[in-house]
């Protein structure tokens, strides 16, 4: 009688099953109870720092009465503040100029909401604060926004251009722009929109720690940046104490590793992105999304005296799991597994039947599943189940060829 293979095989997938699916997790969180139907998930920012940085090691597993594992699929959603911008058709209806400057009149062929004014000139340096008006009969002018600055700069150290008039919604069927020039600007394009941007759900880190050190031959000044925890990190906001009017290169950079040396610490530096910090737009300078917690700031200050920065700010989306449970079970979180591939769902294929309301679930503590990399207490267990398994199949090898042993001296 021969033992056939294919019995040691369910055996030994027995052994693996229990800790397959959570197998390599550090960290894990309890969830509250739950309904059975679609859940949503807020992530802490406390849980960034131990993540990968796409998010593709985000687990929801859980224990079913009878000891069965199962895992519940999940949508992930970085509530970016996706916007969608309508273009709407204006025709220029009128050019005049005043000894204050000049002109320009539209009219919509369908009159609808806008928001935004995208302009586009031949020159390349001005410095101009605009008057926006509507009206509804070309008699009657109101104001929908005043002294609003556009400004171009073209030169050997400053390439910079603002030009989008940004205001509260407005319904006209005509719009006029001032514009105080000496001479008449070269108006080539003015783009009427109706910009529906969704509302952000943005978090804001003042820095923990800020130094500050100065390249004089370079003429570089270099802030360094320290945020509460690792965040995702979405825009920086830099804050002047300066009145006056500025433009300056700057370039921010994130921390990748360190390096201990005989010299001392050595730390490696990535850029994110280069702008311009300036005086007429005072907003966040927006960022590709950056797992991080340091950031290097450089401002470049050239012949000018220096900038009094007074604060950075950091800004990251809110990151939500939309999930939806169909058997009941003690769900957790788990997260922490550089060797997680991405998660393949049939939700991603129905995003558009997620409900707009479903309950939250909230976290509770932090539970770390291995101590050390290189002692996994999963990886014991499963040596052990291994070892249990092996010492069953050799004791029932044994048994079946004693058996055949007897039958062939009989």
């Amino acid at each position: 009688m021969k033992l056939k293979p294919l019995f040691i095989l369910p055996m030994l997938l027995l052994a693996q099953c229990c800790v397959a699916q959570t197998k390599g997790y550090q960290y894990k969180r309890a969830l509250s109870q739950n309904t059975e139907s679609w859940n949503k998930i807020e992530l802490p920012v406390v849980i960034y720092g131990q993540i990968t940085p796409d998010l593709r090691d985000l687990r929801i597993i859980g224990t079913t009465a009878d000891d069965k594992t199962v895992e519940a699929p999940y949508i992930l959603s970085g509530n970016a503040g996706k916007s969608a911008a309508s273009l709407l058709q204006f025709e220029i209806i009128n050019k005049s100029s005043t000894d204050r400057g000049y002109y320009y009149s539209f009219r919509a062929k369908k009159q609808s909401t806008i928001n935004t004014i995208k302009l586009t000139f031949l020159e390349q340096n001005f410095d101009w604060k605009i008057k926006l008006e509507g009206s509804t009969d070309l008699q009657n002018w109101f104001t929908v926004i005043e002294d609003y600055r556009i400004v171009s700069l073209d030169n050997e150290k400053v390439d910079f251009t603002f030009t989008n008039i940004i205001f509260p919604e407005s319904e006209y069927k005509y719009y006029r722009i001032f514009i105080p020039a000496s001479k008449q600007p070269s108006l080539i394009t003015a783009g009427f929109q109706y910009s529906n941007q969704m509302k952000k759900k943005l978090t804001e880190y003042p820095a923990f720690s800020l130094t500050k050190e100065v390249d004089e031959k370079a003429k570089l000044s270099v802030y360094f940046v320290t945020l509460p925890h690792t965040i995702p990190l979405a825009a920086v906001k830099i804050e002047a104490a300066n009145k006056i009017d500025y433009y300056r290169i700057v370039n921010i950079e994130y921390l990748v590793d360190s390096i201990n040396s005989e010299k001392g610490w050595i730390y490696n530096y990535r850029t994110i992105t280069s702008s311009m910090l300036t005086s007429v737009d005072s907003s966040a300078i927006k960022v590709p999304e950056t797992f991080t917690r340091n950031l290097k700031i450089t401002i470049e200050e050239n012949d000018n005296v220096p900038l009094d920065i007074l604060n950075v700010k950091a800004y990251s989306y809110r990151h939500e799991l939309f999930t939806r449970i169909t058997t009941p079970a003690r769900y957790s979180l788990y997260y922490g597994n550089e060797n997680a591939t991405k998660p393949i769902y049939d939700l991603e294929n129905f995003e558009n039947k997620i409900p707009e309301n479903m309950p939250f679930l909230t976290l509770g503590n932090e539970q770390k599943l291995i101590t050390d990399k290189n002692d996994n207490s999963i990886s014991i267990i499963n040596k052990w189940w291994l070892w249990t398994v092996l010492g069953v199949v050799m004791l029932l090898l044994l048994v079946f060829s004693l058996k055949m042993l007897r039958e062939g001296k009989s």
